[in-house]
């Protein structure tokens, strides 16, 4: 019941305009919850406690019949009519009541009523005009008539009705200034919102409980790229882009607040990330604040990527790696692992520069990722390492997928218009044989393709159980170096190389030995190499040549005037930073001429042909001293090197000499070097001299220098003296 009046009192549908519809309103509830209920229970009092004042009855429902009326006029609309109406009836009911002659206090009901009316709808002048009107009537029109008022007084009651007037007149004043300022508090609040809305930085949209666009700003506008009149009436959830859930209108209704981030469509059809802060507001709208984050979002997916792949070859990294190893651990799904290391890839950093390195390291990335199947993680796991984590119930398909990037990695590499070549060498662990935990399995893996560089590299190697004891048996070698250069547990061995025809003492060659506190002295073939790898023979082959270079010049002080010093140097230590440096400070030191140095380097060094190698050896040259190609002939043996690089001497390999005079293969081969030396004006060395047989079948071949056991075994310092001291007073007895 209450509901159906509440709805009878509401202002029609069709009125839209603020100002209107709040009249509108005031009327229809002034007439419908005050007029019409005072009224009939007016005149029902009055038919209960007056008796024999039926006029007065029927007199006030005539006029609340006329109210009720001006109530339907005012809900079709028509206000100012309904007004009119009301008014004028308030205005007949006084003289109603006075012809019926009522109790007074209904006459000036109607009247208070009247003017009341006038004055709120029609302004304070329309109240006066109206109490005037009263007031002549009720003093100078009615009493010649014969009609006066119930009190019989109309002077009195016109000076009454003046002061009803004057009251409702002075009420009506002073709540009209009480609504003026609360319209121009409600306007200038209402104008800070629109200059907020309007200036803000975040986009705004106001919305209705169905989530309909009611309002927008400038900003919300820029962002979506419309005008106002394109958003007005659309709904939110039009402009979300294509897999956005759908809006959460009802939990922000129910909590009041609510933040949330989503993608949405611009005009443009770009999307774009927002943050949106989403408010309750008075009136049950939805005020919808919002920023973009697109760059900020995107900023940060770029800083994650960066901390979970590698920015040369855009890979996972090795941290991503071993979060999808122990992923893939914790499934239990059988698995392979292949280790991957690029070939002497140092080599061409430092040959042809890290530009081209990491061209090459990104077209290897593109070739494995184009041999893994879906599921298959490949990832640079640091340098040239790679890592591919592939599914595999079996050895037999990680064997396939190893043969395919091999064939992958030896494909020519174009870079800046030139061919490069390059081969890997791989390790492969399967889960869960080789390992229960991702650890495990990687260091299997790495321990395989070590093996395989071992093995001559560009092979694969399969994880097996000898393989990890190797590995602790490699690493507790490599500590046990560290601790013999610490502790300068490294000795010398000098031996001589004379000459084949007359038999004078032409140089030295020192020899590293390696005497183990507890293994007593090591084989230098037990540790050489692992002083290579390690980095060691840096540190070990400076030692090496300032005790040898001290050595050679007290020898040369002592008699041995025109003796030189023959040293090997691995090509780590010709690309050392400071390698001629350490050079020239150590004859200096010694007082050895920068002739009687001669440093012996292999055939793979000069076969890198790198500026690094061609630059070290003009400069030894530029000091004098001569360079000599150790083990000649078993290698990469090439006429260009030697026409390239300054080369001054040929050492004949021992697997030449050794089965001389009677093969006649290694006859010719070592003929053939020979007279490649001489053509070239280079010196000859045969090493591993043990018979006078050999060096008969040398000296026929025209072999410049022996050395081996067969002239002199290898001894320290004290050994070789004598040895010369013999020798020199060997070859003055023969004089």
């Amino acid at each position: 019941m209450v509901a159906r009046i509440m709805a009878l009192v509401e202002p029609p549908a069709g009125i839209v305009d603020p100002g209107e519809r709040r009249s509108v309103a005031l009327l229809l509830r002034l007439l419908g919850l005050v007029i019409l209920p005072a009224g009939g229970t007016a005149a029902a009092v009055q038919m209960l406690l007056v008796p024999g004042h039926e006029g007065t009855f029927w007199s006030v429902m005539v006029v609340l019949a006329g109210i009720a009326v001006a109530l339907l006029v005012a809900r079709a609309g028509h206000w100012r009519g309904a007004v009119a109406i009301t008014v004028g009836l308030t205005m007949l009911g006084p003289y109603m009541a006075i012809l019926s002659n009522p109790v007074e206090v209904f006459a000036y009901a109607y009247l208070l009523v009247s003017t009341l009316i006038a004055g709120i709808f029609l302004g304070e002048r329309a109240a006066l005009a109206v109490g005037g009107v009263h007031i002549l009537v009720l003093a100078v029109v009615l009493p010649p008539l014969g009609y006066l008022p119930p009190s019989g007084d109309p002077v009195g009651a016109s000076m009454m009705h003046g002061i009803l007037t004057a009251l409702v007149v002075l009420a009506l004043r002073h709540a009209r200034l009480l609504v003026a300022d609360e319209r121009q508090a409600l306007e200038a609040s209402e104008l800070r919102y629109r200059t907020l809305m309007s200036e803000a930085s975040d986009g705004i949209l106001v919305c209705d409980h169905g989530g309909v666009i009611e309002e927008v700003n400038r900003r919300a506008c820029e962002m979506l790229g419309y005008a106002p009149p394109e958003l007005m009436g659309r709904r939110v959830s039009e402009f979300y882009a294509p897999n956005e859930p759908p809006t959460e209108l009802q939990r922000v209704l129910g909590d009041g607040h609510l933040a949330t981030r989503r993608r949405i469509l611009t005009k443009a059809g770009a999307v774009l990330v927002i943050d949106a802060t989403n408010t309750v507001v008075p009136g049950g709208k939805v005020n919808s604040s919002f920023r973009d984050v697109t760059e900020r979002v995107a900023a940060e997916a770029r800083i994650a990527h960066l901390a979970t792949h590698d920015t040369v070859t855009n890979l996972p990294n090795r941290h991503e790696m071993m979060s999808r190893l122990e992923a893939a651990v914790r499934q239990g799904n059988p698995f392979a692992l292949l280790f991957i290391d690029v070939d002497s890839f140092k080599l061409v950093n430092d040959g042809l520069g890290h530009e081209v390195g990491d061209q090459i390291l990104l077209q290897i990335a593109r070739r494995l990722g184009m041999l893994a199947e879906p599921g298959t993680v490949v990832a640079r796991f640091g340098g040239d390492e790679f890592v591919i984590l592939t599914a595999a119930p079996d050895g037999e398909w990680a064997m396939v997928l190893a043969s395919r990037v091999q064939t992958a990695i030896r494909a020519p590499f174009v870079v800046h218009g030139a061919d490069h070549h390059a081969s890997a060498s791989l390790g492969v662990a399967l889960f869960p044989r080789d390992g229960a935990d991702a650890s495990t399995l990687l260091r299997h893996a790495d321990a395989a393709m070590y093996r395989a560089k071992e093995s001559g590299r560009n092979t694969v190697v399969v994880y097996a159980a000898d393989i990890d004891t190797r590995t602790s048996r490699k690493v507790l070698l490599h500590n046990e170096l560290r601790r013999a250069v610490d502790r300068e547990e490294f000795f010398l061995h000098y031996q001589p190389q004379v000459c084949s025809r007359t038999g004078a003492v032409l140089a030295v060659e020192a020899l590293v030995r390696w005497r183990h506190p507890e293994r007593g002295v090591v084989p230098p073939g037990d540790f050489i190499a692992a002083l290579e790898d390690t980095g060691l023979i840096v540190d070990a082959g400076a030692w090496v040549l300032r005790i040898a270079c001290r050595q050679c010049a007290a020898w040369r002080a002592a008699g041995h005037t025109d003796l030189r010093l023959a040293v090997n140097v691995s090509p780590r230590q010709i690309r050392a930073v400071g390698f001629i440096d350490m050079v020239t400070s150590a004859i200096a030191v010694a007082g050895l001429p920068g002739s009687a140095l001669e440093v012996e380097i292999t055939e793979s060094l000069l076969a890198d042909h790198t500026p690094q190698t061609r630059a070290v050896l003009a400069a030894l040259h530029a000091l004098g001293g001569r360079s000599a190609i150790d083990d000649f002939g078993t290698g990469y043996s090439s006429l260009a090197y030697l026409r390239r690089f300054p080369v001054s001497v040929l050492k004949v390999d021992r697997s030449f000499v050794g089965e001389l005079p009677g093969s006649t293969e290694d006859r010719k081969i070592t003929e053939t070097i020979v007279a490649l030396a001489r053509s070239l004006g280079l010196h000859t060395v045969a090493e591993g001299v043990e018979t006078e047989t050999q060096r008969g079948a040398l000296v026929e071949l025209g072999c410049e220098a022996l050395q081996g056991f067969g002239i002199c075994r290898p001894g320290d310092a004290a050994t070789i003296e004598a040895w010369l001291a013999a020798r020199s007073s060997d070859r003055g007895d023969a004089a």
